[in-house]
């Protein structure tokens, strides 16, 4: 054998380089212990806020479907309601295959061989003397 004094005693039972390497070697084994127990509780804590993350983003995936079937419920209420509102006006206008006689002549889009019906006195385009009368002159500069 050759080497250090300590190399060549290692091999020694008993002996204090013996005893130095095996507490060498112990002490290794127990900080490998910890660091297992450090990585096995750092996982546990990762799994737990991943756990608590997708429980998180379940619950707010459930809501925002509560939200979306309230809305869609809101939507064909007020659907409805606006086909009962406009089928109410409908029914409150007279049927236009039919017109009703008590309204006179109804224009149905087409010429009509009626001559016009107001033949009054004035020409097309004059005010009535009231009008005129009340009305200050303007001025021939006040734009």
């Amino acid at each position: 054998m050759h080497g250090s004094l300590d190399a060549v005693m290692e091999r020694i039972i008993d002996t204090n380089a013996r005893n130095a390497a095996v507490d060498v070697l112990r002490d290794a084994r127990i900080e490998a212990d910890q660091l297992e127990q450090t990585r096995a509780q750092e996982t546990q804590i990762l799994a737990r806020g991943i756990r608590s993350l997708n429980d998180t983003i379940t619950r707010l995936s459930r809501r925002m479907d509560a939200v979306e079937a309230q809305q869609t419920t809101r939507m064909r209420h007020d659907a409805a309601r606006e086909a009962k509102r406009v089928q109410d006006y409908l029914k409150t206008l007279p049927d236009p295959d039919d017109p009703p006689a008590s309204h006179g002549h109804f224009n149905t889009g087409d010429l009509s061989p009626l001559p016009p019906t107001n033949t009054g006195d004035a020409a097309e385009g004059d005010f009535p003397e009231t009008l005129l009368r009340a009305t200050p002159p303007a001025d021939e500069y006040d734009y």
